[in-house]
């Protein structure tokens, strides 16, 4: 938020609408369609049923889809078997 408290810019305020200059940070928090919580947190769900009321939910899912179980094992396992 550095950037935003270096940027002045005209903005009106009150019932008057007279302008006065304040930092693009001062707009924001007085905005009245500014997003607000009572905290944030890491929600992961497999239910998918989010964050308690009032929380920003962290957890966005994966970028992936699982995909079908190979099973490899033998594989590995008979490698691990020689290197010893």
């Amino acid at each position: 938020m550095a950037w935003l408290d270096r940027q002045f810019h005209k903005m009106s305020c009150g019932i008057d609408g007279r302008q006065k200059s304040g930092t693009w940070a001062d707009r924001w928090l007085i905005d009245p369609v500014r997003r607000g919580y009572d905290g944030i947190g890491f929600y992961p769900d497999p239910a998918d049923t989010g964050a308690p009321e009032g929380h920003y939910n962290l957890w966005k899912g994966f970028d992936f889809e699982a995909r079908q179980k190979v099973k490899r094992y033998s594989v590995f396992r008979d490698h691990l078997s020689r290197c010893r």
